[in-house]
């Protein structure tokens, strides 16, 4: 989900919220992607490591990942695939038992489920679908109405965010996210994502605590 932090952030217990850990793996697989693609590998260490705790892997552990290429059908890089279809089993099952009891690798699968609901309940590609095919025009027109309905889409994750902040007003954005201006809040109502439904699958996946759960069971019930 692209612009969609502060939704990852929202499906997150509050009480999983309260361990940085958990939260710096929530974050990591949008913000070391940024942070790579932004300033490079080395840098990318740098920042990991200022933020790093004790309980969380070494730099050297993400490297590999961070340097892959993102593909849809591939449980390579950040995402475990791609960003709006990650391989969720595949990256908890690539997960040693020590590994496994992290809080910082239960945020980061609990960002990738929360990728992968979301968007299944949402289906806005789905609807983008739908609004092309019904187009009437040139080609060359599609082309431009397309990137225009794109564009709204991306929007639509601003939208969101401030929908979010009003519902859930005790949600509070890190420092390193402001740092990288990784949220926006736009006014207006969504044009493709369906508010409610948004709300739902949040509120849904907040019903769950990552740091107590039996992960491969929450797995199989959000996911089927």
């Amino acid at each position: 989900m692209s612009s969609s932090y502060f939704i990852n952030l929202a499906a997150c217990n509050p009480t999983a919220l309260t361990s940085r850990s958990f939260v710096l793996g929530n974050e990591a697989p949008d913000l070391l992607k940024k942070w790579n693609k932004q300033w490079g590998i080395i840098k990318t260490q740098e920042k990991y490591n200022q933020l790093r705790r004790p309980d969380m892997p070494q730099f050297s552990e993400l490297q590999e990942r961070i340097q892959q290429k993102e593909r849809w059908s591939y449980d390579e890089g950040l995402h475990y695939g791609k960003g709006n279809n990650p391989h969720v089993v595949s990256c908890w099952n690539s997960l040693t038992p020590a590994q496994k009891e992290s809080p910082f690798w239960r945020g980061y699968l609990w960002h990738l489920l929360t990728d992968k609901y979301v968007l299944s309940e949402l289906d806005v590609e789905g609807k983008l679908e739908k609004v092309m095919s019904n187009y009437c025009g040139s080609q060359n027109d599609k082309d431009k109405f397309l990137k225009r309905e794109v564009a709204e889409l991306e929007k639509d994750w601003g939208r969101c965010n401030s929908l979010i902040r009003d519902t859930f007003p005790t949600l509070r954005i890190t420092p390193e996210v402001i740092e990288m201006d990784m949220i926006q809040f736009m006014g207006d109502s969504p044009v493709y994502v369906d508010w409610y439904t948004l709300r739902s699958a949040i509120r849904y996946l907040r019903s769950f605590n990552p740091m107590e759960a039996n992960i491969p069971k929450v797995i199989h019930e959000v996911l089927g």
